[in-house]
C-alpha cells in the first residue's frame, strides 16, 4: 500500500492514517480525490496498480482513467468502485472490490474474511439494540461529514449506516440519502442526545467541527455539549 499523501500536520484529520501511522513514511504517488502522478507510481516499480472510483462516480470516467494510468505507466491497472456500507447496492460494490483486490493479489481467502467481518459485526449490532422500544432509542447526528473536501458541524449524513446498525434515530433523517448541509438553528432544534464528529473535520483548522461545539455559543446548550456525549468519529 502507497500513502496518497503526505503531509505533516498535528492534526492529521485521516482516519486511515490514525489506524496505520506507518502510512505517513510510504512515497508520495499523487494527490487527493484520485489525482495520479504516473511519474511517481513508475518510480516505486509496483506489480499493479489499484485504482479506486471516487465515491459516486459512474464506471465509465473510472475505467477512462484507469486506460490512461495505465497507458502511461505500462502497468496493468485494475479499477473498481469505492463503495459505500448505506444500501445493499453500495454494500454490494464494496464487497465486489474487495474480491477483484483480493484476486489482484492473490488474497481471495483474506478478502472473504474481511467480507464476513463486516457482516457480522453489522448483524451483532443490530443483535444488540433490535429490542430496544421505540420510545427508547437514542437520538444522534453526525457533523463535519467530508466530502470532496473537509467540512464543518454543518455537514451531515442523513442515511449514515452506523446509526442504522445500533438503531439509533438520525435527527437528520429526511435530509436526503446522501452528504447534506443544515441549518446551525435546525440543530439546536433537534438537540439530539449524541453528537458524533467525522475526525476529517481537523482538516480545516481550528479543529474544524469539533471547534465550533467547543466555542460556537450557538452551539453551547445542545445537551450532547453539556452531557460531554459529543464524540470525535471515523464515517464509514
Amino acid at each position: 500500500m502507497i500513502a496518497w499523501r503526505k503531509k505533516e500536520n498535528k492534526n492529521e484529520g485521516r482516519p486511515y492514517v490514525y489506524a496505520n501511522p506507518q502510512l505517513k513514511n510510504y512515497p508520495l504517488i499523487g494527490e487527493a480525490r484520485g489525482n495520479d502522478d504516473p511519474e511517481k507510481i513508475i518510480e516505486v516499480n509496483p506489480q499493479v496498480i489499484l485504482k479506486a472510483s471516487m465515491i459516486g462516480q459512474a464506471a465509465a470516467p473510472t475505467a477512462t482513467e484507469a486506460d490512461t494510468l495505465q497507458d502511461k505507466t505500462g502497468i496493468p491497472v485494475v479499477a473498481f468502485p469505492y463503495g459505500s456500507l448505506n444500501n445493499e447496492t453500495q454494500k454490494a460494490e464494496v464487497y465486489s472490490s474487495l474480491r477483484i483486490m483480493g484476486e489482484a493479489v492473490g488474497k481471495q481467502e483474506r478478502a472473504e474474511e474481511v467480507i464476513s467481518y463486516i457482516n457480522a459485526t453489522m448483524q451483532d449490532l443490530e443483535n444488540r439494540t433490535a429490542d430496544i422500544p421505540e420510545s427508547e432509542r437514542k437520538t444522534a447526528y453526525i457533523g463535519g461529514v467530508g466530502m470532496a473536501g473537509a467540512h464543518g458541524i454543518i455537514a451531515t449524513e442523513p442515511a449514515y449506516s452506523p446509526f442504522l446498525w445500533v438503531n439509533a434515530k438520525n435527527v437528520a433523517a429526511g435530509m436526503g440519502t446522501e452528504h447534506a448541509d443544515i441549518a446551525k438553528e435546525a440543530l439546536v432544534d433537534w438537540d439530539p442526545e449524541y453528537i458524533f464528529i467525522d475526525v476529517g473535520t481537523l482538516q480545516l483548522g481550528n479543529e474544524g467541527a469539533i471547534g465550533e461545539l467547543k466555542n460556537d455559543t450557538s452551539l453551547a446548550g445542545l445537551s450532547a455539549v453539556k452531557n460531554k456525549k459529543s464524540l470525535w468519529s471515523n464515517p464509514l
